[in-house]
């Protein structure tokens, strides 16, 4: 939920582009045993779609204190060219190499400050910690539990990261057993993933300084003396999603009318049309129905499309994702344990996960034919 812009107003400044008649670094070749075949100058390629954001950006000496902090502009994150160039040689009398940096096409360029003005604009940035002083823990209503809030409402951390593919129980079910160890029913679980370091520029160390800033929101609102059930896991950030509420009651029924017997609206029943379950768990499921709706995950493709259970797996595990996340606290006093959980309030694909066979058929090579051992042998008579 973007934040009042009496708050805070960026000034966004467009970044710097790359120009286009940079100066070509010549390195002179003087062996004259070469052979005389010239290879025409070619364009390279442009970056393809997965690494659009590959090293980009490098903060200005102006933000150098705090490359992190929301008060600095899209504009300190400036394009330069990478440092390994294509080489193009020329054989002649006197042959030369020369260098020609790589394009940075317009399109990466601004979608990369797109998602910088995103993650300092469209919430509290989970990544600099002046953006987060005056957050608070407390109870905005009662009955919906503490949670980092800003005075008004709960606070939307904004991140970007990486879903891991370790740790991923992103499912209609989240993993549930019949005799789990913690003896919760169906209706009390959660699915849940892990987030990992993006290893894109300048996330990768958004994503550093989100990881301490966690931690010290953490710190704050621990119970004294108490033990820490922290939402950070070493290097990762662990975020979970009921998957069930008890089908809410209508205000407006008249109490005063005889009711039916067995009577009752159809509309819960159409929610779970699309929520596979488990064979093994058609019984639980049947008697859970009657109580309770799933409660879908609010992730989303880059196009704004609702993504269903049916695609978590395939379309979230390893994908990059802008996330904003609501941060809520529980006390749990039988067990002294503080326990910080965060919760998704949307999750938006950036880039798809990659894609790669798991399969020993399609990892072979075909030509080479079958293997020597499942060779036809020639009959031989005696």
């Amino acid at each position: 939920m973007p934040r009042s812009s009496a708050r805070r107003k960026p000034n966004i400044t467009k970044s710097a582009s790359i120009q286009e008649n940079a100066p070509m670094a010549v390195i002179n070749n003087e062996s004259e045993d070469r052979d005389s075949t010239v290879r025409g100058s070619e364009e390279p390629d442009a970056p393809s779609a997965e690494n659009e954001l590959a090293p980009l950006a490098n903060a200005t000496e102006a933000s150098s204190t705090n490359p992190m902090s929301t008060s600095g502009q899209t504009g300190e994150f400036l394009a330069v060219p990478p440092s390994d160039s294509e080489r193009i040689v020329d054989n002649t009398a006197s042959a030369s190499i020369t260098l020609f940096p790589a394009a940075v096409s317009t399109h990466t360029q601004n979608r990369l400050n797109a998602l910088i003005r995103w993650v300092k604009e469209e919430g509290y940035n989970l990544a600099d910690a002046s953006d987060l002083v005056d957050l608070k823990w407390g109870e905005l209503s009662k009955g919906e539990g503490v949670v980092l809030h800003d005075g008004q409402q709960p606070a939307h951390l904004t991140l970007i990261a990486k879903i891991s593919t370790d740790g991923f129980n992103l499912s209609t079910h989240g993993g549930w057993k019949q005799d789990n160890t913690f003896n919760k029913g169906l209706d009390k679980q959660k699915a849940s993933a892990v987030l990992v370091n993006p290893e894109r520029d300048p996330f990768n160390v958004f994503f550093e300084s989100a990881l301490r800033n966690l931690q010290a929101l953490q710190d704050h609102g621990l119970h004294t003396g108490s033990d820490l059930l922290s939402a950070v896991k070493g290097n990762t950030i662990k975020f979970s999603w009921p998957l069930f509420e008890k089908i809410p009651s209508e205000d407006t029924v008249d109490w005063t009318r005889e009711e039916v017997d067995g009577e009752r609206s159809d509309a819960p029943n159409t929610v779970w049309n699309d929520w596979v379950m488990p064979v093994n768990l058609y019984n639980d499921t049947s008697l859970l129905k009657a109580t309770h709706i799933p409660v879908p995950l609010p992730a989303y493709r880059p196009n704004g499309d609702l993504i269903g259970p049916s695609f978590w797996h395939s379309e979230l595990q390893g994908a990059i994702v802008k996330l904003k996340l609501i941060f809520k606290f529980y006390y749990i006093g039988f067990d002294n344990k503080s326990a910080f959980v965060l919760q998704p309030y949307d999750i938006v694909v950036v880039y798809l996960p990659v894609v790669q066979s798991t399969s020993l058929i399609k990892k072979r090579k075909l030509t080479d034919g079958p293997s020597p051992s499942s060779r036809r042998v020639p009959f031989k008579s005696d």
